[in-house]
């Protein structure tokens, strides 16, 4: 929206004189770079990278997101019930030594 002391069919005219001032100070900024101020010039031709990585929530401090990390990739063993865990077998038959190098 056009400013209100700006005359009616006067916009494109001010788009324009802005538009031709930020151009010129781009071009004079470019000018005057010098080796200290070249990452300057990258970051506002470019932009930022976002970082890495996303905040994580709760992982304020190093060891918190070392903790958050850690438990997401490598969680704990989930609790086993006693149907999973194989019990021995009375009643099989006993393995022999020339059957247990084949296992």
């Amino acid at each position: 929206m056009p400013p209100s002391w700006l005359p009616p069919g006067r916009e494109s005219c001010l788009f324009q004189s802005h538009k031709k001032a930020k151009r010129d100070h781009w071009s004079s900024f470019l000018a005057s770079a010098t080796p200290q101020t070249v990452w300057t010039v990258k970051e506002f031709a470019v932009g930022r990278l976002p970082p890495h990585f996303q905040e994580l929530p709760g992982a304020s401090t190093q060891p918190k997101l070392n903790k958050a990390l850690l438990d997401h990739f490598f969680p704990g063993e989930p609790a086993r019930g006693f149907d999973t865990i194989l019990l021995p077998c009375g009643n099989c038959p006993k393995l022999t030594a020339d059957e247990i190098p084949r296992g």
